[in-house]
């Protein structure tokens, strides 16, 4: 009954088939519209002058309960903070500074090699971090983007009763943006990352070489949060358990 009314009424057909391409646009627009983030910057040049005859293990990066892995995360005026539904992280920030982090050490060649936390290579010193917060703050007309981040070095190969942690700091790093849209902030946190990867290397160089001063400093209220260490794979290292932050 229905097909033989519809034919009967080509207007009513192309009303139906008008409704259907009306919602498969809106769907498409709905879809376009969301965008996906990810950190991305040139590689930076070499800073160490001597490598370290050494391997360095970069353990994943944990994250914090104040930062969202699927949306960016911005604070308003009224100090409210708030999830941007069409800007989407491609994947766990967490897990993107790790990457950076690592692939920035091993261009660096402050160690002889430098391996992520899946490698099966025998490693002396283990790098492990945590991401605190990320997002972007507005305030009026302005507004800035915002990492903090936690890191410790962990020395292995020193002897036995030693304190093995040689670096334990908090990265705080903020960037201005060029505007408050969530498109600028990104911007800004993508050259938040690249500020806290540039100093994060130059402590860890100070670190193994032994230059004392602030890389070497430690936090007073260090936070109790264990690493997973690798369990495949002869090592120093791995023989130590969890490291603690």
């Amino acid at each position: 009954m229905f097909s033989s009314s519809v034919q009967s009424r080509p207007g009513a057909w192309f009303l139906i088939m008008l409704g259907m391409l009306a919602f498969a646009g809106c769907a498409v627009l709905s879809r376009d519209a969301i965008m996906y983030h990810s950190f991305s910057y040139p590689v930076p040049s070499n800073i160490a002058p001597a490598t370290v005859p050494e391997t360095l293990m970069i353990y994943r990066f944990l994250v914090g309960p104040a930062v969202d892995t699927d949306y960016l995360m911005v604070t308003g005026p009224a100090t409210k903070e708030e999830a941007v539904s069409a800007h989407r992280w491609s994947r766990s920030p967490a897990d993107m500074i790790g990457d950076l982090i690592e692939r920035d050490l091993a261009e660096a060649r402050i160690f002889e090699k430098t391996v992520g936390q899946f490698s099966n290579s025998r490693y002396r010193y283990a790098l492990g971090g945590k991401v605190l917060e990320m997002k972007g703050v507005r305030k009026g007309d302005k507004a800035a983007a915002l990492i903090e981040a936690e890191v410790k070095l962990t020395d292995f190969g020193v002897p036995l009763g030693a304190d093995k942690t040689i670096l334990k700091k908090t990265y705080r790093i903020e960037d201005p943006s060029k505007d408050t849209s969530p498109a600028a902030i990104v911007e800004a946190l993508n050259r938040a990352v690249r500020e806290f990867s540039r100093e994060l290397r130059q402590d860890i160089a100070a670190a193994v070489r032994g230059t004392g001063g602030p890389a070497r400093q430690r936090e007073q209220k260090p936070s109790p949060v264990a690493l997973r260490v690798p369990a495949s794979g002869g090592s120093a290292g791995r023989l130590c358990g969890a490291v603690p932050l």
